[in-house]
């Protein structure tokens, strides 16, 4: 071929009738429109322009389908599939508007870091799928299913009679509950789940889809709060409790503690000797309006805020100054308090201990720090590094409210305290029901072969005490011993011993 044709596209859009005018400008000189080849020329013209116009065609379809994908990724939680947050308001915002009641729920899987920490994100990402699926086939495709974020999942849910809600809610609890399998390993898991009406529980004029989450959510709060694996219905009195938590919030930071704050000291019995040992340590909030807050409304806040750390360590202060200033013993009192989860993930713990004990030139033996198991399963490695820390130093430890736990015995082996303490919930009924003194006995010998001491608290019955003692308790905590007491009264209690202790 003598000449030689350039093809060169401009435009993606360019007409098949330019495309040809184009081709044949360029051939003109060449060929004439009467040469011989003008018809196979077309001809060839003609393919090239049928495989143009198929190849526009698959980047037009490939370009559609890319931003379908990417409106499918950006709607959808990429590790369930579920519909994200966003497209969850959005859809649902569509669905309140096309129904006249509905429910919204809210659940939260429990504890679920400790799968995490424990046996690592791959598996923990594992049970999220599972946990999505297990939602998809329990709410059936007329109800909107969504994870939120984290481990929470959205649901709205066409409405159902009261009877019908409580049944239905009761059955995705036990679905929830049904252990997931990885690797031969069986996880058993638990959920707490917040309900909310539509229209029953929208205050106007906020979102709807927003006010009904909210609302679900802090039912969902409440059930975490009642003991998790609940269901809980939204009601007014939650928004005045989380008003209520803030309020307490707020006032924690303008929180004086050498004002307001004191310490009440519990005594703890020895049953051998019948003779005071120690105390809990125990902390009281007076405000300077003369109010007092207790414990169990405080507490968890500034465990929630941070603001525990704070608390924590001037409890720690004002113990270690009235050890120093008591009376010096032949047997030297134990004064024992709480660490929060917070103060065990603090690297700071252990060296601000041994500073106050050096400053107030105490013994190590003089102190015994409490945990629960709840508090350093949040982060297992960095407790058991902590608590190996302050053991090495002959700091006392004890876990606090055992058999209410996770995993009880596991953690009994691996946490190295030297005290365990039996949680009220076994004493209060020891005199009636069998099952607890079986219970309470298994403990006690338990603890003795592992060479542990044994404190059961919340013994308020000379009954109780006498049982106790029969079956090898160490020590005894409790109403029937001593109420908390401030500093002046505890020391009475002191010079007293051991004739004031009950026989």
């Amino acid at each position: 071929m003598a000449g030689e044709i350039r093809y060169q596209r401009k435009e993606e859009s360019m007409s098949d009738a330019t495309i040809i005018d184009t081709l044949l400008d360029t051939m003109a000189p060449g060929y004439g429109a009467g040469g011989v080849l003008l018809p196979a020329l077309l001809g060839a013209l003609t393919l090239l322009l049928l495989h143009h116009r198929h190849q526009m065609k698959r980047h037009r379809e490939r370009h559609r389908q890319s931003a379908r994908d990417l409106a499918v990724l950006s709607d959808h939680d990429a590790l369930t599939g579920l519909p994200n947050r966003a497209c969850f308001e959005r859809e649902a915002a569509q669905y309140l508007q096309r129904h006249s009641t509905a429910l919204m729920v809210f659940l939260d899987l429990d504890d679920f870091k400790l799968i995490n920490d424990s046996l690592g994100h791959r598996v923990g990402d594992q049970t999220l799928q599972v946990i999505a699926r297990r939602l998809r086939q329990m709410a059936g495709d007329a109800a909107l299913v969504a994870r939120y974020s984290g481990d929470e999942f959205v649901l709205l849910v066409p409405a159902l009679a009261d009877g019908e809600t409580v049944a239905w809610a009761d059955r995705l609890l036990a679905i929830m509950r049904q252990p997931v399998v990885f690797n031969e390993v069986e996880l058993m898991l638990s959920s707490s789940i917040g309900l909310a009406r539509w229209p029953q529980d929208y205050k106007a004029p906020c979102d709807r889809v927003e006010c009904l989450v909210r609302s679900a959510d802090l039912a969902m709060c409440e059930a975490k709060r009642a003991g998790k694996n609940k269901v809980c219905s939204y009601h007014s009195r939650l928004l005045l409790v989380q008003n209520h938590t803030a309020d307490i919030a707020a006032r924690l930071r303008r929180l004086d503690p050498d004002k307001e704050l004191s310490l009440a000291f519990q005594p703890r019995m020895e049953l051998a000797t019948r003779q005071v040992r120690g105390a809990e340590v125990l902390l009281r909030w007076h405000t300077a309006e003369g109010e007092q807050i207790s414990p169990a409304s405080f507490i968890p806040v500034a465990e929630e805020t941070g603001q525990i750390l704070g608390l924590g360590y001037w409890v720690m202060e004002q113990a270690c100054k009235a050890l120093a200033r008591w009376p010096v013993q032949d047997d030297p009192l134990v004064l024992s308090i709480n660490l929060s989860a917070r103060q065990l993930m603090d690297v700071q713990l252990v060296d601000r201990i041994e500073a106050l004990r050096e400053r107030y030139h105490l013994s190590a033996a003089q102190l015994e720090f409490e945990i629960t198991e709840s508090s350093a399963m949040g982060d297992m490695a960095g407790a058991l590094h902590v608590l190996g820390r302050l053991r090495a130093r002959g700091y006392g430890l004890s876990l606090d409210d055992f058999g209410t736990g996770f995993s009880s015995l596991s953690h009994l082996r691996s946490l190295p305290v030297d005290t365990v303490k039996i949680d009220r919930s076994f004493v209060c009924n020891l005199e009636n029901e069998r099952l607890d003194r079986v219970l309470v006995a298994s403990i006690i010998e338990l603890a003795g072969n592992l060479g542990l001491r044994v404190l059961a608290e919340g013994v308020e019955t000379l009954d109780q005490l006498a049982l106790l003692d029969s079956l090898g308790c160490d020590e005894v905590q409790g109403y029937f011993i001593a109420r908390p007491m401030p500093e002046a009264s505890f020391l009475e209690t002191l010079v007293q011993r051991p004739d004031s202790a009950p026989a």
